[in-house]
Protein backbone atom coordinates (compact mmCIF):
# COMPACT_ATOMS: atom_id res chain seq x y z
CA UNK A 1 0.00 0.00 0.00
CA UNK A 2 1.59 3.18 -0.97
CA UNK A 3 0.43 6.64 1.00
CA UNK A 4 1.51 10.04 -0.14
CA UNK A 5 4.31 8.24 -2.11
CA UNK A 6 5.68 6.28 0.79
CA UNK A 7 5.40 2.66 0.99
CA UNK A 8 3.41 2.19 4.39
CA UNK A 9 2.37 -1.73 3.49
CA UNK A 10 4.32 -3.78 1.82
CA UNK A 11 2.82 -7.52 1.55
CA UNK A 12 1.45 -9.97 -0.55
CA UNK A 13 -1.38 -12.38 0.45
CA UNK A 14 -1.55 -14.66 -2.53
CA UNK A 15 -4.30 -17.76 -2.53
CA UNK A 16 -1.80 -20.63 -3.48
CA UNK A 17 0.11 -19.15 -0.23
CA UNK A 18 -2.96 -19.00 1.95
CA UNK A 19 -4.94 -22.07 0.39
CA UNK A 20 -8.54 -19.91 -1.00
CA UNK A 21 -8.91 -16.35 -1.78
CA UNK A 22 -11.28 -16.00 1.33
CA UNK A 23 -8.45 -17.14 3.36
CA UNK A 24 -6.14 -14.55 1.98
CA UNK A 25 -8.62 -11.55 2.28
CA UNK A 26 -8.96 -12.56 5.50
CA UNK A 27 -5.07 -12.39 6.64
CA UNK A 28 -5.02 -9.01 4.46
CA UNK A 29 -7.66 -7.47 6.71
CA UNK A 30 -5.87 -8.71 10.17
CA UNK A 31 -3.08 -7.25 8.53
CA UNK A 32 -4.30 -4.53 7.69
CA UNK A 33 -6.00 -3.97 11.40
CA UNK A 34 -2.94 -4.29 12.94
CA UNK A 35 -1.10 -2.27 10.58
CA UNK A 36 -3.32 1.12 11.64
CA UNK A 37 -5.13 0.92 8.32
CA UNK A 38 -8.59 -0.70 9.60
CA UNK A 39 -10.71 1.66 7.53
CA UNK A 40 -9.60 -0.62 4.75
CA UNK A 41 -11.70 -3.22 5.90
CA UNK A 42 -14.78 -2.25 4.94
CA UNK A 43 -13.96 -2.12 1.49
CA UNK A 44 -14.56 -6.46 1.71
CA UNK A 45 -17.90 -7.16 1.93
CA UNK A 46 -17.94 -11.40 2.84
CA UNK A 47 -21.04 -12.71 1.27
CA UNK A 48 -20.30 -16.52 2.10
CA UNK A 49 -17.00 -18.96 3.15
CA UNK A 50 -16.51 -18.77 -0.52
CA UNK A 51 -17.21 -15.73 -1.78
CA UNK A 52 -16.61 -12.04 -1.24
CA UNK A 53 -16.58 -8.60 -2.57
CA UNK A 54 -14.52 -5.57 -2.75
CA UNK A 55 -13.89 -2.33 -4.26
CA UNK A 56 -11.42 -2.48 -7.11
CA UNK A 57 -10.66 1.30 -9.39
CA UNK A 58 -10.41 0.01 -13.33
CA UNK A 59 -9.00 1.80 -15.56
CA UNK A 60 -11.65 3.05 -18.18
CA UNK A 61 -14.28 2.51 -15.69
CA UNK A 62 -13.70 3.68 -12.58
CA UNK A 63 -14.38 2.07 -8.91
CA UNK A 64 -16.34 -1.22 -9.13
CA UNK A 65 -17.53 -3.67 -7.43
CA UNK A 66 -16.03 -7.26 -8.42
CA UNK A 67 -16.66 -10.75 -6.39
CA UNK A 68 -14.45 -13.74 -6.20
CA UNK A 69 -16.32 -16.99 -6.01
CA UNK A 70 -13.25 -19.44 -4.77
CA UNK A 71 -12.74 -22.98 -6.13
CA UNK A 72 -12.69 -26.06 -4.05
CA UNK A 73 -10.09 -27.69 -6.40
CA UNK A 74 -7.28 -26.33 -7.91
CA UNK A 75 -7.91 -23.04 -10.04
CA UNK A 76 -8.71 -19.30 -8.98
CA UNK A 77 -12.31 -19.44 -9.29
CA UNK A 78 -14.86 -17.28 -10.41
CA UNK A 79 -14.34 -13.29 -10.70
CA UNK A 80 -17.22 -11.12 -11.16
CA UNK A 81 -18.07 -7.40 -12.31
CA UNK A 82 -20.84 -6.18 -10.37
CA UNK A 83 -21.47 -2.81 -10.95
CA UNK A 84 -19.70 0.58 -10.77
CA UNK A 85 -20.05 3.00 -8.03
CA UNK A 86 -22.10 5.44 -9.02
CA UNK A 87 -24.57 3.50 -10.01
CA UNK A 88 -24.95 2.05 -6.82
CA UNK A 89 -24.57 5.09 -4.74
CA UNK A 90 -27.01 6.95 -6.67
CA UNK A 91 -29.57 4.31 -5.95
CA UNK A 92 -30.09 3.29 -10.42
CA UNK A 93 -28.17 -0.16 -10.70
CA UNK A 94 -29.34 -1.55 -7.14
CA UNK A 95 -31.79 -3.74 -8.17
CA UNK A 96 -29.02 -4.93 -11.23
CA UNK A 97 -26.27 -4.94 -7.87
CA UNK A 98 -28.54 -7.03 -6.26
CA UNK A 99 -29.11 -9.28 -8.67
CA UNK A 100 -25.87 -9.49 -9.79
CA UNK A 101 -25.15 -10.51 -5.71
CA UNK A 102 -27.54 -13.62 -6.14
CA UNK A 103 -25.74 -14.51 -9.00
CA UNK A 104 -22.49 -14.92 -7.46
CA UNK A 105 -24.18 -16.62 -4.40
CA UNK A 106 -25.35 -19.65 -6.18
CA UNK A 107 -22.46 -19.49 -8.35
CA UNK A 108 -20.48 -20.16 -5.35
CA UNK A 109 -22.87 -22.69 -3.62
CA UNK A 110 -22.94 -24.55 -7.42
CA UNK A 111 -18.94 -24.90 -7.07
CA UNK A 112 -18.70 -25.61 -3.26
CA UNK A 113 -21.37 -28.99 -4.48
CA UNK A 114 -19.90 -29.31 -7.95
CA UNK A 115 -23.49 -29.58 -9.38
CA UNK A 116 -24.67 -27.48 -12.41
CA UNK A 117 -28.16 -25.95 -10.88
CA UNK A 118 -28.85 -25.90 -7.36
CA UNK A 119 -32.58 -26.50 -6.11
CA UNK A 120 -34.90 -23.62 -5.78
CA UNK A 121 -35.18 -23.81 -2.01
CA UNK A 122 -31.19 -22.73 -2.41
CA UNK A 123 -32.47 -19.73 -4.57
CA UNK A 124 -35.04 -18.69 -2.02
CA UNK A 125 -32.46 -18.97 0.88
CA UNK A 126 -29.86 -16.61 -1.16
CA UNK A 127 -32.12 -14.17 -2.08
CA UNK A 128 -32.93 -13.78 1.57
CA UNK A 129 -29.72 -13.47 2.25
CA UNK A 130 -28.95 -10.83 0.05
CA UNK A 131 -32.02 -9.47 1.13
CA UNK A 132 -30.56 -9.23 4.38
CA UNK A 133 -27.36 -7.98 3.25
CA UNK A 134 -28.42 -5.39 1.70
CA UNK A 135 -29.98 -3.69 4.57
CA UNK A 136 -27.02 -4.62 6.87
CA UNK A 137 -24.75 -2.32 8.69
CA UNK A 138 -21.80 -3.84 7.24
CA UNK A 139 -23.16 -3.15 3.69
CA UNK A 140 -23.61 0.87 4.91
CA UNK A 141 -19.84 0.51 6.20
CA UNK A 142 -18.96 -1.10 2.94
CA UNK A 143 -20.84 1.71 0.70
CA UNK A 144 -19.38 4.14 3.01
CA UNK A 145 -15.66 2.86 2.26
CA UNK A 146 -16.28 2.63 -1.90
CA UNK A 147 -17.32 6.59 -1.17
CA UNK A 148 -14.09 7.28 0.47
CA UNK A 149 -12.13 5.41 -1.95
CA UNK A 150 -13.56 7.03 -4.97
CA UNK A 151 -12.82 9.91 -2.87
CA UNK A 152 -9.73 8.76 -2.95
CA UNK A 153 -9.44 8.41 -6.55
CA UNK A 154 -11.10 11.87 -7.57
CA UNK A 155 -8.70 13.35 -5.34
CA UNK A 156 -5.61 11.95 -6.54
CA UNK A 157 -6.69 12.45 -10.25
CA UNK A 158 -7.24 15.74 -9.50
CA UNK A 159 -3.67 15.91 -7.88
CA UNK A 160 -1.92 14.84 -11.16
CA UNK A 161 -3.70 16.98 -13.38
CA UNK A 162 -2.38 19.93 -11.41
CA UNK A 163 1.21 18.39 -11.54
CA UNK A 164 1.13 18.28 -14.97
CA UNK A 165 -0.56 21.65 -16.12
Amino acid sequence: MIKNTRLVVNARFTDARFGSVRHALDAAIIHLLHSGHASLSDEVLQLSDTAVVHWRKRSGIGLCAVAYVTSPGRGRGGTFFLSTYKRVASGRGMEKFRMRLIEVLQSAYMTAQQVPNGPEVMHQQVVAQIDALLLSDDFRLFLAAGKRKADHIVVVHYIANLDEQ
